[in-house]
């Protein structure tokens, strides 16, 4: 684990055998608890106050290393992890009140931050877990060859799960969206993954036009041409949101729903796990560069992952050759993603035509 290493181990047999010994209070938490070591190690920065990293690597990523030992044994409780805990950072929160809403939202008042634990935890006190996961950034990074390869600290839990994945995910999107009243009287959910879960196939499209990272003009109206099209014909329905307007809640109502997700490499990508297991998600890249931050991301929440390079499908047997992250600055330096209008639309029109046949 990252952090101080100066902590003295004993091996003790119960909580009884430790007050004989210590007089020490023991304070114990029964059910499961995720506990967020970032910020263990001064020297090392946390990443806990970026949604992406926060939602999708150390909270999904601690609920997936509980879900492999469950899925070993074919079978899913319903009961989700019962409490988050982040000791030492302090500031997980982001600027623009999603990480708080997110983590409020699944885990309701259950949440043990830095100052309630560091007066939980002072010298004379023990604490007990009835059942703990510590996901630690640092030492992922550092013994775990595919997390460096990737940058992703989870990937390797991730690739734990069977393919197509357990749903094991449901219980906490159904909880944010049960506590953002959200959660109808019938659930989400699709009876066959790859179908939509209306009659027609829903899209949503993230787009980032407003940012340095974007289609040409040209090549974002002929994507929306391509929306209005599938509208029109009675194929679809497209829904085109432009989130930094919108609250944390309205950013979820907008994807629970959602068959498929269309977006440039980018945090609004994120927003996939309020989608159902068994959606599409669509991310464009510029040509000749390729992450997996939110590839990761679809593989473990069951969903289809399809990789746009332009006028081509970049597969999977491509990009697992390249063993590591492709061209990352060009993704952030303001070059424009394209967008080959003609091959967007036959891709469409295709994925469509197969989720309601």
């Amino acid at each position: 684990m990252s952090g101080p290493h100066d902590v003295v181990r004993h091996a003790y047999e119960d909580q009884k055998e430790i007050m004989e010994k210590h007089g020490a209070e023991v304070i114990y938490f029964d059910d499961k608890t995720i506990f967020l070591n970032d910020g263990a190690d001064k020297w090392n920065w946390s990443y806990l106050n970026w949604f992406y990293h926060l939602a999708a690597e150390a909270l999904l990523g601690g609920i997936t290393s509980l879900a492999v030992t469950y899925d070993h044994l074919e079978t899913i409780p319903d009961n989700k992890i019962a409490r988050l805990l982040i000791p030492w950072e302090g500031n997980w929160r982001d600027n623009y009140g999603i990480n708080e809403a997110m983590i409020k939202g699944i885990f309701n008042n259950d949440v043990i931050e830095k100052d309630l634990w560091s007066e939980l935890s002072d010298s004379n006190r023990w604490i007990g877990f009835e059942k703990v996961v510590i996901v630690d950034r640092y030492a992922s990074h550092r013994h775990n060859t595919i997390s460096n390869v990737w940058n992703k600290m989870s990937l390797p839990i991730f690739e734990e799960l069977s393919k197509p994945p357990p749903p094991f995910f449901s219980p906490y999107r159904e909880s944010l969206l049960s506590n953002l009243d959200l959660l109808s009287i019938l659930k989400p959910t699709r009876y066959h993954l790859g179908k939509p879960l209306k009659s027609i196939p829903k899209i949503v499209y993230l787009d980032r036009q407003e940012s340095t990272r974007k289609l040409s003009v040209e090549d974002n109206q002929g994507l929306l041409d391509v929306f209005e099209n599938l509208t029109k014909h009675g194929k679809a329905i497209y829904e085109n949101p432009h989130l930094p307007e919108l609250s944390f809640k309205q950013q979820v109502e907008v994807v629970k729903d959602a068959d498929i997700i269309i977006g440039i490499h980018g945090n609004g990508l994120t927003h996939q796990l309020w989608m159902p297991e068994g959606g599409i998600v669509i991310e464009l890249f510029v040509p000749k560069a390729f992450l997996r931050d939110y590839q990761v991301l679809s593989q473990a929440l069951g969903h289809r992952h399809i990789t746009i390079w332009d006028d081509r499908e970049l597969p999977p047997n491509e990009w697992e050759l390249i063993k590591g992250q492709l061209n990352p600055t060009i993704m952030h330096n303001g070059t424009l993603i394209p967008l080959q209008t003609e091959f967007i639309r036959t891709l469409l029109e295709d994925l469509v035509g197969e989720m309601s046949s």
